[in-house]
C-alpha cells in the first residue's frame, strides 16, 4: 500500500530543524575520557553479514543481509521501491564519535540515498537505510544488531550505555528518532522542543537497566518513553513498548 505525503512548508521547516538537531545527536561529551578498551584483532572475533565484493552500496543485497540476521525480520520492507532506486545509494565514510569500538576495524561507513533522491521520499520508509558497513582489510560486513554487540561492546559505565543505545535506537529502530542525551538536549531546546526529562540508565549487577526519553515527529510530534535492559557485551531488549509523554503537536503524516 503506497503512502502519500501531505506535509506542507510548515512540516518541511520541522524536518529541516531536525536534521540540525540529529547532526547534534551523538557528539562527543566534554567530560575527561574514559581509558581505552582493549582492541582486539577482527580475526578474534565472529563478524556475519559479509557483504559480497561489489555489493556494498546495492540496497536489495544490504536488506537481504540486514533480514537474514534479525529474527524479527521476514522479508525486504518496499522491496519494489528498493528495486526502483537501484544506483541512487552512495557510500560516504562515517565516525562513530561516542564509541570506542573493541575490535579493530579499519574505518566505518554510511551508505544512503543520495540527496536528489530523498527529496521527495517519507523520512522513516523501512528499507531504505541508512546502512552502516565495518571494513575490515578489503571486506566489508554490515552493522546488524549482533555485529554492532560484536565490536562496541563491553560497556564500562552508564554513560557508555546511554551512547551505546542512543546509537542503536537510530541504527536498528528508527532513524528519524532522537534520544534525549545531555547533548542532544541542548539541540532540542534550540529547536523550541525542550524535553521534559533526560534519559536515565542505572546499574542492575554486571548490566544496565535503561528508561529511554525519544523524540519522535512522525505522526505525533513529540516525547516517548521506554523501558530497555543492556547487557554489558552489548546486547538489547525492550522492556516496554514506546509510551506517549508528552505530545507537542500532530508531527508529520505520509
Amino acid at each position: 500500500m503506497k503512502k502519500r505525503i501531505i506535509f506542507g512548508k510548515a512540516g518541511l521547516h520541522l524536518l529541516v530543524g531536525l536534521i540540525f538537531i540529529f547532526g547534534f545527536s551523538f557528539m562527543a561529551s566534554a567530560a575527561p575520557k574514559k581509558p581505552k578498551k582493549v582492541v582486539v584483532d577482527a580475526s578474534a572475533v565472529k563478524l556475519e553479514a559479509k557483504i559480497p565484493e561489489g555489493h556494498e552500496t546495492s540496497p536489495m543485497m544490504l536488506n537481504l543481509l540486514m533480514v537474514e540476521a534479525r529474527e524479527e525480520l521476514d522479508e525486504v520492507p518496499n522491496d519494489g521501491t528498493i528495486l526502483y532506486l537501484k544506483g541512487q545509494f552512495e557510500m560516504k565514510k562515517h565516525k562513530f564519535k561516542t564509541l570506542q569500538p573493541r575490535v579493530k576495524i579499519n574505518d566505518f561507513h554510511k551508505v544512503s540515498l543520495k540527496a536528489e533522491a530523498q527529496k521527495n521520499l517519507p523520512l522513516d520508509l523501512a528499507g531504505l537505510g541508512p546502512f552502516y558497513l565495518a571494513r575490515v582489510s578489503k571486506e566489508y560486513y554490515l552493522l546488524t544488531p549482533k555485529n554492532f554487540e560484536t565490536i562496541f561492546g563491553d560497556l564500562r559505565d552508564e554513560e557508555e550505555a546511554l551512547d551505546y543505545l542512543a546509537e542503536y535506537e537510530n541504527l536498528f529502530v528508527s532513524p528519524v528518532v532522537c534520544v534525549v542525551t545531555t547533548e542532544t538536549a541542548k539541540g532540542l531546546k534550540k529547536a523550541k522542543r525542550p524535553p521534559p526529562r533526560l534519559s536515565e540508565v542505572q546499574r542492575s549487577g554486571l548490566d544496565f537497566e535503561a528508561l529511554l526519553v525519544i523524540y519522535s515527529v512522525i505522526q505525533i510530534d513529540g516525547y516517548f518513553e521506554k523501558r530497555v535492559q543492556l547487557t554489558r557485551d552489548g546486547s538489547v531488549r525492550m522492556e516496554s513498548e514506546p509510551r506517549l509523554i508528552q505530545k507537542l503537536g500532530d508531527g508529520i503524516s505520509y
